[in-house]
Order: C-alpha cells, then structure tokens, then sequence
C-alpha cells in the first residue's frame, strides 16, 4: 500500500470546525468552530516535514471566546492597520458579529441588530466596512473604525436568508454580491449608497 503522509494538525477546538482562513501574510491561521470559539494560530515557524508533531493549544493560540452559539464564519481585515493589532470578524448563530484583536483575543466590538443566526460576513477590499448577513434577510454594513452600522439591505419577507456575502472592486465597479434563500443572487451597486461614500 500507499504510504500517505500525515498532515500538520492543529488541536484546541471540541467541536466541529466551520471555517479557516489565513493573513494576508500568511503567518496566521484562524478557525472558528460548533464549540462557539475561534482561535488564531502561529503558523509562521512550522517546519513541513514528514513528522510533523502538530500545534496543540497551548503553542500560543490565541482564544476568541465570547459567542453563545456557533462561530459560523471568520475573516480577516484587508488593512492590518485599522488597529492597534490585524483584526478578525466572526459570525455566530447567536444573531451577533463581532470584530477581535487578532494578538490580544480582546472582543473590540459586538454588533447584534440581527434577529437571526448570522450566515456570512465581508469585509471591504480596503478594510474599512464589514457586511453581515443573516437568516432574518438583512445585510447590515458597518464601519470597522467608528463601529456603527452605516446601511442596511433587506431581502424580502419570502425565504429572506442571506447565505453568502462577496464584496468586490474591479475595474472601478464597486459591487456587494449575495447569494439569497429564495434561489437568488442579488448585485448591489455600492457607488449608489450615500452612506459608504466616506472612509467610514
């Protein structure tokens, strides 16, 4: 038979684990899990060899801990430098959002207007808004600096979830993408919204 090589394993989360996404730098890995957490883990010095002992929790991962339900969906700021430190967002189907110090695990802010678990979330290309969307059919946008909720979009009362957010700058196009329950996709031209005009 095939000898298959193990892969690096990351321990620390009790249950099961719903998303990874790495830094822009790619020195950090960051996962959210069931188990209402998400860390940030160290992966700048692993060695890729064949005996790879794996990165267990107390290798400086650092704990994001606050949630009451699911971490659903995690991600990092464009701009590493909208704060003291990068700074992570999460989604949980507790109805909130949330923006972290990747370094410290401090909880910077809790954004809980949604009436429903909280699907997806979107940073802004340049950092400076997230977009979060829910099973009540609202995309909320707030600004990552002041931290307000800056506009709001509503899917309609029939089968109203918002699944998936992709916000993208290309070409000068300015555009919030959003996969919709009822079997849609949804375009949303961001030029056209007064409120996301500024810096935020």
């Amino acid at each position: 038979m095939p000898t298959q090589t193990i892969p690096m394993s990351h321990s620390g989360h009790g249950n099961e684990i719903n998303q990874i996404k790495c830094n822009r730098s790619q020195t950090r890995l960051a996962s959210c899990s069931d188990d209402m957490t998400a860390r940030v883990w160290n992966i700048d010095d692993l060695n890729n060899n064949d005996s790879i002992p794996g990165l267990v929790a107390s290798d400086g991962v650092v704990l994001l801990q606050g949630h009451k339900h699911s971490v659903s969906t995690i991600g990092w700021c464009p701009d590493p430098t909208l704060g003291l430190h990068p700074i992570l967002a999460t989604s949980s189907f507790d109805s909130t959002a949330r923006l972290w110090d990747s370094v410290t695990g401090r909880c910077l802010k809790v954004f809980s207007d949604h009436k429903r678990p909280v699907y997806t979330l979107s940073f802004s290309p340049n950092g400076r808004w997230l977009a979060t969307g829910s099973g009540d059919g609202w995309m909320h946008i707030y600004s990552v600096l002041s931290h307000e909720k800056k506009w709001s979009w509503y899917a309609g009362p029939d089968r109203p979830g918002v699944y998936e957010i992709d916000w993208q700058v290309v070409d000068g196009f300015n555009r919030i993408a959003l996969a919709l329950e009822r079997s849609l996709v949804a375009v949303i031209d961001v030029d056209q919204i007064p409120a996301l005009q500024d810096d935020g």
